[in-house]
Parts: C-alpha cells; sequence; structure tokens
C-alpha cells in the first residue's frame, strides 16, 4: 500500500513538472531574446530532473520489492520448517516399521537375537517375499505389543499423512513450489493405500488368513510388475499384497524426494 502510495504520488510530481517544462519551453519560444534562453534553460533541467526521479523511483521500487520478497520468503521458511518439525519427529517410526515390514524376521536376527531396523534410512531393496511377516507382532518398544506390524505401520503412516496435511494446509510455498509437489504426490499415495483391505481380512479370519497369506507371500515367484500391471490377481486377496509392495516403493521414493527437497528451504 505504501509503494502504490509513493508511486502515484512521483508520478503526480513528474506530470507537474512536466507541464512546467513544456510551459517554460513554449514561454520561451513566445517571448524570444534572453527570456528564450533562460527559459529554455529551465524546461531542459526541469525535463532532465524528471529523468532523474524516474530512474531513482526504479531503482527504490526494484530494492524495495526485493527486501519485501526476501521477507516473505524468510516467513515462508519458518512456518515451513517448524511444521517440518513435526514430521522429522514421526518420520523416524514410519521408516522403522516401513524397514520392519520389508526386512523378514529371519533376516533381522543377530547373535541369536531378533532386532528391530534403525529408522534412519529406508530399506533399499526388497521384494514381495520379504513382506510374508506382515502379520507378526510387532516388536518395536513404541508399539503396541498387540498390533501386528502392518497395524503399526499403518497407525504410524497415518500419523505421517495427517502431519503433512497440515503442512499443506498452514504453509505457503510460493519460493518452494517443488516441495509442495512433493507433499501433494505422498498424499495422492496414501488415499491408495491397501493396508485397510489387508487389516480387515485379517479381522475376519484371523490365523487361517495370515497362515494362508504367509504361504502365498513365501512361494510367490512372478514379476511383481506385470502381475499388478496385468491385474492378475485381482479377483484374489493376493492381489492386496502386490498393491501394497507398489504402495511402499511409491511412498519411499516419495518421501526421499520430500527429504531432497526440504533440505533447500533456507
Amino acid at each position: 500500500m505504501i509503494l502504490k502510495k509513493t508511486a502515484f504520488g512521483i508520478k503526480t510530481t513528474c506530470i507537474i513538472i512536466a507541464i512546467c517544462a513544456c510551459v517554460s519551453i513554449l514561454l520561451s519560444v513566445l517571448f524570444g531574446g534572453w527570456w528564450e534562453t533562460l527559459l529554455l534553460s529551465v524546461g531542459v533541467n526541469l525535463l532532465s530532473a524528471i529523468i532523474i526521479i524516474v530512474s531513482v523511483n526504479a531503482i527504490v521500487e526494484k530494492q524495495s520489492k526485493e527486501i519485501a520478497e526476501e521477507k516473505e520468503k524468510e516467513s515462508e521458511c519458518r512456518m515451513i520448517a517448524g511444521a517440518n518439525k513435526v514430521i522429522s519427529c514421526i518420520l523416524p517410526f514410519y521408516i522403522t516399521e516401513f524397514n520392519q515390514l520389508t526386512i523378514p524376521i529371519d533376516k533381522r536376527i543377530v547373535n541369536s537375537y531378533l532386532t528391530v531396523p534403525s529408522g534412519s534410512q529406508f530399506n533399499e531393496s526388497f521384494a514381495v517375499n520379504d513382506l510374508r511377516d506382515m502379520f507378526f507382532n510387532d516388536l518395536a518398544l513404541y508399539g503396541n505389543k498387540t498390533n501386528c506390524i502392518l497395524e503399526t505401520y499403518d497407525e504410524y503412516e497415518k500419523k505421517l499423512i495427517s502431519a503433512f496435511e497440515r503442512m499443506l494446509t498452514i504453509c505457503s510455498f510460493s519460493h518452494f513450489p517443488a516441495l509442495e509437489n512433493t507433499i501433494e504426490n505422498i498424499l495422492s499415495m496414501s488415499y491408495r493405500s491397501t493396508t485397510a483391505e489387508l487389516l480387515s481380512f485379517l479381522n475376519q479370519s484371523g490365523q487361517s488368513y495370515v497362515d494362508r497369506i504367509k504361504m502365498m507371500i513365501s512361494d510367490y515367484s512372478g514379476n511383481p510388475d506385470e502381475d499388478y500391471q496385468n491385474n492378475k490377481y485381482i479377483s484374489n486377496e493376493f492381489f492386496d499384497v502386490l498393491n501394497l509392495y507398489h504402495h511402499l516403493k511409491r511412498m519411499k521414493s516419495a518421501i526421499e524426494a520430500y527429504r531432497e527437497e526440504i533440505q533447500k528451504v533456507q
């Protein structure tokens, strides 16, 4: 508002000076003699003053816009950093559950002890067969001991998604559009999660379902990409397993993209 008022005042001033310059030059032509030299000089000086005022004003306006934009960016960074603190608190738990889900029990035994994977980095490589222990009891200290791994994973995915939704709601991303896109991508993937279907079958069928699914996962030797695209198991409960596999792959990729983009907020 102040910039607009200042610009209006300068514009008005320049118009008045321009009118005075034109009048002065016109009078120099009419009067002639020594008046001509004097009035012409005044007119030229007034026109020069207009050029100087316009030039200085352009520089000041540019600097003011840059300062305002920098303050706006700093405000954005503070809001994003604050929201990211919540994300950073939840993410290690989510990654731990992701890793428990994608690393089978027999691959987590160290010195005869069953270990809980770290929550600092995602398990880089996993196959469909590695999901076979998803219904095994969760061993993390923070988890509900009556929950299976998939249930605790689902719980922390929902917490993470809730935090991303809030971040998208309260923060502006005009200076960080790529970060906004990664968050939107994560949210769009969460709506396609199939953990609810798998847990629903678990609650309905109990141990018989667990044994059947575990056997199907352990015996699977197909191509998960082709089978998923071709809907090979669309009428079979195993399709939800393939869906979960691809969901985990997509979530891992999207969250890694988020972690990369959030580093650019400074």
